[in-house]
Formats: C-alpha cells, structure tokens, sequence
C-alpha cells in the first residue's frame, strides 16, 4: 500500500486500491488536513496490532525469508532478505508498506554485533520498533 492508499483510505474510508505508482513517480505533497486523516487512518490500521500477534508474525516471516547464520550458528537474516521480507510482512499485518521503505537502513541499525546480519531478536526489535 503507498501513501496514494493511505489518503484513498482517508478520504474513502475503504482499505483498496487499485494503483500503485511506479518507483519512478514522486508522490504528491499533502496537505496538512490530507496529512492529518492520513495519520487518522494509520493510527486506526495499527491500534489492533497487539505486541503478541506482531511478534507471531515477525517470527514467522523471519524463519520463512531467513537464510543466513551467525557465527554461533543461529538462524539470521541478512539485510536483503529483510528487505524482501518488509512487503510480504506489510502485507500480512494490512499495513502500508511504506512503514518499511528504509530496511536496509534500520539493519545497519540493529546489527548491535557488527556481523552484517540480525538474528531473530534484533530482526524482531527492528520491525517491532518500526511499527511503533
């Protein structure tokens, strides 16, 4: 769902859309009442999302896209992999996908380590902070 979804939403109340704009395309500016039911919506779409059922489908999605190691041998994910998994998991979750646009940023983040990957907790502090 991009930022056209989420002011569709405001404006209509409705959970779809039809088109999403390209990469390429810059989204247009909002006004401030535009940014304001927009947050409305997003407020709305995140309140049920309880610390329990987030974390199931963190986990979940983890052990589906995870396909690293750390040096201990415990499954992680690289920031490639989280990058692939933020959609599907905004998906799952019916929350706008551009909650998830800088991954790749957010890993190098969480990486406390340094090991150039997040195993299950940091990857679930990641995603759990971004949500939040």
């Amino acid at each position: 769902m991009s930022l056209c979804c989420v002011k569709e939403d405001a404006e209509s109340g409705s959970s779809s859309c039809s088109s999403h704009s390209s990469d390429d395309e810059k989204p247009k500016k909002l006004s401030a009442q535009e940014r304001v039911a927009a947050k409305h919506v997003l407020d709305k779409r995140l309140a049920p999302l309880n610390y329990l059922f987030t974390n199931h489908a963190i986990h979940k999605f983890f052990r589906k896209y995870a396909g690293a190691h750390t040096e201990d041998g415990r499954k992680a994910i690289t920031p490639e992999e989280a990058k692939r998994m933020a959609p599907a998991l905004a998906d799952y979750l019916q929350v706008p996908q551009v909650l998830f646009r800088q991954v790749d940023v957010l890993c190098q983040r969480f990486d406390f380590d340094g090991a150039g990957v997040l195993d299950k907790t940091q990857c679930t502090m990641m995603f759990r902070n971004n949500l939040r």
